[in-house]
């Protein structure tokens, strides 16, 4: 009786832990270099809007639900992308390549930070996760569970993040 009490509370204490989001287990918190973030939304990236890609989960220091406030917070933020359709890596640069365009500050000559990303970036199956911590001054990348180098500069951190929160896909990155 006491071991079936133990296994309970263990399956309880799990599922308090975790929110599954579109079948994908999301963390309700991640620790960053000692700094715990919490899981502030949840979305999908969609293909001609219904077909999903990649499901996405936003974590920061405190919640928020505003977009300006995030972007230009000098606190760490974290994004888990879980692939849940296969994405060849030509489609996922030109995705990355049209985000920056978008989404660069006026006068960010961004073209070989972002080269450097995309010849980094593979070919993604069915299950595999790609990480971003955002920090000031630089985003550090985690590919199939891999830790990649780190990509300097504020504006490119800036870009990055901003394509996410940006992105009609991703409102529920900030639901209220």
């Amino acid at each position: 009786m006491f071991k079936m009490l133990a296994v309970a509370i263990c399956i309880l204490s799990l599922n308090l832990q975790a929110k599954e989001y579109k079948g994908i287990q999301f963390p309700d918190e991640v620790t960053i270099e000692k700094t715990k973030l919490i899981l502030n939304g949840n979305a999908a990236r969609k293909f001609w809007e219904i077909i999903n890609v990649y499901l996405v989960g936003l974590y920061l220091e405190k919640k928020s639900h505003n977009r300006e406030e995030v972007l230009n917070s000098k606190t760490l933020k974290h994004i888990k992308m879980h692939f849940v359709r296969h994405v060849d890596k030509s489609k996922l640069q030109e995705s990355l390549k049209e985000g920056f365009f978008n989404n660069a500050p006026k006068g960010y000559k961004y073209s070989d930070d972002l080269r450097k990303l995309l010849d980094l970036m593979p070919y993604f199956k069915i299950g595999e996760t790609m990480e971003m911590t955002f920090y000031p001054d630089r985003v550090d990348f985690k590919i199939k569970d891999q830790p990649i180098q780190s990509h300097a500069g504020e504006q490119f951190s800036y870009t990055m993040l901003k394509m996410f929160l940006t992105n009609s896909d991703f409102k529920s990155l900030l639901a209220k």
